[in-house]
Order: structure tokens, then C-alpha cells, then sequence
């Protein structure tokens, strides 16, 4: 009896010790499935026998499998429901996927929820509200989704009912834990894009965030492993784990621990499966500045093809300034090359750099942390002197545009803010005050014209379309019939240049005459922002995409 006491005595002990001082994680390798150049996007499926994915080459689209151990992709003779399509997940028994189609109407990206059976070839839509994220329940086959302020459950036999709604945030990525009982979301605050996770029990009650004492970092719930005590984040561009609780005595990590380390970059969206391995679509980051050669019809790398996007030239066009890809970094160097000065460091990530009609400084946008919105900065060129270009606008300030005279800048909404009231901003820089543009409610990313008499816009939602205010007349009209992005005027203030979805056009303000300039192929633009622009001689610029896009099998390996 007393060894028997004993033993017990240590294995109470030892399993106190298990319980107080955690085991280490495990490490997460990975190894490459696909060496083929299909752009391709996540989440990628995996029903043990093979993994399915979203993939486009040239001007299609379409759905595409590789066996579970990797090889060649073939293409599925499956049409998709909608020009505009994102895998979801994969029902638990491997026949049907969830996903959202249809055709944007809007910069939220919300969709039609639609199931796709695989077997038959056949699509069907659900009759639901629009979504931005889906997952299906692994116990049940209940979905839930998010719309772009709230959560719902659409139950296996039953009507859509909303469990949470959150109307000062845009709710994403949603994943069950492995027994169906909690739902892990996305929650993005729209003034700073800063994003978090959240989670609530099936029921509706205990709403709250995963990790309060991580919400400096932008992060997103990827799921729980389902053959281990863990649940995964996504942060960064690459994957960040923590021990759940076990009780009575183990709490569940504070932080999460990042488990992978430098390239690829991965992307955030992923479903787990039980297995002790995952898939994902594995990123190498790289562009190549251009400029179209309208003479040879062809684009040539501008500036030896430096890895940036968002190029500006100097009014002098002496100067160039450009944001680094991907490290988002504000630079400024001369029109040949030399003298570069880099004027922004991380943690700050600067984005959309504009010269001052005298070229001695800069506005740009910037975010100094992950939970401040977008603000707008301004530098001087040479390095020195960077501060807050509107102190009293505390919200999301979007991409600045100078007054001919360098004594005003006109802003909008960052395009990812979706609570404040839209319409353009123009501050003094003297006196700080900022003032309403007459008739601009709904519109962002003004333009304002070289000779100060005219400013672009665009519309936010709707048909997103270019329009333009005369200051003479004091009145709005419409220059294109569908969506444009990336506005810019050439330097006499009588032509602007905008992408209308697979062409670069150019419109001429005092005719309205539009010229397609050169088809664009939606994977060729790389870069964050996408963004076009104008070389020193009025020729288009933009990014192209050097973006390595694979398929990677991650694992978890005992230290």
C-alpha cells in the first residue's frame, strides 16, 4: 500500500508540474506542393485525398486541385458562379465548398454565400445576405458567416439567425473550435484598420476578444489545430501560436509565440483539418517599377526595376519618391538613381507619397502603429522635420492631393474607413482649419489639377465612378461611365489617366473623349496599394507583380 501511495503521490506531482510548467511548442516546418506559375489565392482545401483552390492565368479564372502530395495543378470543369469569386472551406464530409461570388458593387466586398457541389458540377446560392467570411460547423454542418457588421449562424435545417452585430466594426475570417461550440471572427476597427480576434459561443453569449492583451498587434483567428491543445493566429505573414488552458491550474498562453520565420510570407487566409498538417498559399514578395512605352507599346522597367510602388516625380521631375515593397518604407532619391535618402522607418508603414508644388517636401500617408488609422504626414525631402499634416481630423485621412499653390492639401477617407461620413477634406496648412469641398458627399481620393482650377475624385460606393468639380462653376460632373481607381493628371491639367478594371485609360476633361491606353491584366499589378501613376514625361507607371504564389504543406514537429 505505501508504494502504491507513493506512486500516486508522484504522479499527482508529476502531472502538477505538467500542468504548471507547460510543454515547449512544437515547431512548424513546411515543404512546397506546386512549382507552376497559376496565381493562386486561399484558402486551399484539403479533403485528404486532394486540395482545391482558387487560381486565375491570364484573363481567366477558375477552380483548380493538386493531389494532397503536391504536383501539377489541373483545372476543374466547374464554372464559377461570379466574376468575382473566394473559396470559403470545404464541408466535413469533402463534397461541397462553401464561397462567395458574385460582382462587386462596392469597396466592402461583400458577396453572395453560394455552395458548390463537386461531384455534380453545380452551384447553388444560398439565400442569405451578402457575405465577407464563411465556415462550416465540423460537427453538424452548420455555416457561419459574417457580414460586414455581424455574425451569423445558418443552421443545418432552419432560417439564417444572427448571433452578434457590432455596427462600429467590419467582422471577417470566421472559424469554429473543433468540438462546434465557439466561433472565432475578425474584428477590424474602420478608422485605423486595426484588426483582432474575437469569439462567442454558439448561443450568442461570451462575446470578447481572444487575446486582450495582444490587441497592439494586427492579427487574425486562423482556427484551432484539431489534434492539439492549440490555436492559431495569423499576424505579419506568418503564423502565431498558443496553448489553450487546461484546467485546473494552466491558463492558456497570454500572448501567442510565432512560429515561422521569415519567407515565404503566408497568406491569412487558411482551414485547418484534423491530420496534424495544413495547407496554405505561401508568398514571395517582389514588383518591378515600370513605365509604359507608348512608342514601342510595351512596358520598361523604370528606376533599374527597383522593388517599390506609388512612384512620384518632383515637379522638377530632378526627384523621385517611392514606397518600398514590401517593407512599405517612404524614400526619396534623384530621376537617375542616386542619392537615395530613406525617410520613414518601421514600425511605420507609409504609403501614397505627393511632392509640394515647390518640391521641397512631401505629403503622405502613414500608419506609426497598427491601431492608429491612416494619417497624413508631411516630410521634407531632404530627411528632416516629419509631422502630422492635420492635428485637428482624428479620423481615417486618406490619400492627400496639393493646391497649386502648396498652401492646401485635400484628402478623403482612407477607402477602408466605412463609418466616418465621406466627402473631401481640404485643410490650410497655415491656420489648420479644414473645410467641406461643395457636393463631394460620398466621394474620396481627390486629384487636384496642376493649374489649381479643377479636382478628381472618386466615388466610394456604388458605381465608383471618376468625377471632377470646376471650381468656376462651382458644380460636379461624371467623367466615366464605370468604376475607375488611380486618377492622375497629366501635367497641362487636360487629360487624366485612371484604370477602368482591365484597361488604363486616359480621359480628356474638356471633351470627355476617352482613349484606352493598354490593357491590364489584373495579376499583373503588384504591389500593396496597386497603385498607377505618371513617369517624369507623363507616360504611365505601375508595379509589376514578381509575386511568387505557391501551395506549402505545414506541419508540426516535436522538438
Amino acid at each position: 500500500m505505501g508504494l502504491v501511495a507513493a506512486g500516486l503521490v508522484a504522479a499527482a506531482v508529476a502531472y502538477s508540474v505538467w500542468q504548471l510548467v507547460p510543454p515547449p511548442l512544437p515547431d512548424l516546418r513546411w515543404r512546397k506542393l506546386t512549382t507552376d506559375n497559376f496565381n493562386k489565392f486561399g484558402p486551399a482545401l484539403n479533403d485528404g485525398t486532394r486540395i482545391y483552390f482558387l487560381a486565375s492565368y491570364g484573363s481567366e479564372s477558375f477552380l483548380a486541385q493538386i493531389p494532397v502530395r503536391g504536383g501539377q495543378p489541373s483545372r476543374l470543369p466547374i464554372t464559377l458562379p461570379g466574376p468575382t469569386c473566394s473559396l470559403q472551406d470545404l464541408s466535413p464530409d469533402g463534397q461541397e465548398i462553401l464561397l462567395t461570388a458574385g460582382v462587386v458593387k462596392d469597396r466592402t466586398r461583400t458577396l453572395p454565400l453560394w455552395t458548390l457541389q463537386i461531384a455534380e458540377e453545380t452551384a447553388r446560392r444560398l439565400d442569405v445576405l451578402p457575405a465577407t467570411s464563411a465556415a462550416y460547423s465540423p460537427t453538424d454542418g452548420t455555416i457561419a458567416f459574417t457580414t460586414e457588421s455581424a455574425l451569423w449562424v445558418i443552421p443545418h435545417h432552419g432560417p439564417p439567425r444572427r448571433l452578434v452585430e457590432l455596427r462600429d466594426s467590419i467582422l471577417n475570417s470566421v472559424s469554429w473550435d473543433r468540438r462546434g461550440q465557439v466561433i472565432a471572427f475578425s474584428r477590424q476597427n474602420p478608422l485605423s484598420a486595426q484588426t483582432a480576434a474575437w469569439e462567442v459561443r454558439q448561443d450568442g453569449t461570451r462575446l470578447r476578444p481572444v487575446i486582450a492583451a495582444w490587441q497592439a498587434k494586427n492579427h487574425l483567428p486562423i482556427g484551432w489545430v484539431p489534434d492539439r491543445p492549440l490555436e492559431l493566429f495569423a499576424a505579419d505573414g506568418g503564423f502565431w501560436a498558443r496553448r489553450e488552458a487546461s484546467p485546473p491550474f494552466r491558463q492558456a498562453d497570454a500572448v501567442p509565440t510565432k512560429l515561422t520565420e521569415s519567407e515565404p510570407e503566408f497568406s491569412d487566409r487558411v482551414r485547418l483539418r484534423s491530420g496534424g498538417s495544413f495547407t496554405a498559399i505561401g508568398v514571395d514578395r517582389l514588383g518591378e517599377m515600370q513605365r509604359f512605352d507608348a512608342g514601342e507599346n510595351e512596358w520598361k522597367p523604370l528606376l533599374d526595376g527597383i522593388s517599390a510602388e506609388a512612384a512620384e516625380f518632383s515637379p522638377d521631375r530632378k526627384r523621385v519618391a517611392y514606397v518600398t515593397y514590401p517593407q512599405q518604407t517612404l524614400w526619396v532619391r534623384d530621376a537617375d538613381g542616386r542619392q537615395p535618402i530613406q525617410l520613414t522607418s518601421p514600425p511605420v508603414i507609409a504609403r501614397y507619397p505627393h511632392w509640394s508644388p515647390d518640391g521641397k517636401r512631401l505629403a503622405f500617408n502613414a500608419q506609426e502603429r497598427p491601431d492608429m488609422p491612416l494619417r497624413m504626414f508631411l516630410v521634407d525631402a531632404d530627411g528632416s522635420a516629419v509631422h502630422l499634416a492635420v492635428s485637428s481630423d482624428a479620423g481615417s485621412q486618406g490619400d492627400p492631393s496639393w493646391s497649386p499653390d502648396g498652401k492646401h492639401l485635400a484628402y478623403g477617407l482612407d477607402v477602408r474607413s466605412a463609418r466616418e461620413s465621406a466627402y473631401i477634406r481640404i485643410v490650410d496648412l497655415n491656420s489648420g482649419q479644414v473645410t467641406k469641398l461643395p457636393g463631394s458627399d460620398g466621394l474620396f481620393g481627390p486629384r487636384w489639377s496642376p493649374d489649381g482650377k479643377m479636382i478628381a475624385a472618386l466615388e466610394r460606393d456604388g458605381q465608383g465612378r471618376l468625377r471632377l468639380y470646376r471650381f468656376d462653376k462651382n458644380q460636379w460632373s461624371t467623367l466615366s461611365n464605370g468604376r475607375a481607381d488611380w486618377p492622375s493628371w497629366n501635367r497641362t491639367s487636360t487629360a487624366i489617366l485612371f484604370r477602368a478594371g482591365d484597361a488604363l485609360n486616359e480621359t480628356q476633361v474638356d471633351t470627355g473623349r476617352v482613349h484606352r491606353i493598354v490593357s491590364l491584366k489584373n495579376e499583373e499589378i503588384g504591389g500593396f496599394t496597386h497603385a498607377i501613376g505618371r513617369a517624369k514625361d507623363d507616360a504611365p507607371t505601375r508595379t509589376l507583380n514578381r509575386d511568387g504564389r505557391q501551395i506549402y504543406e505545414l506541419y508540426f514537429q516535436h522538438r
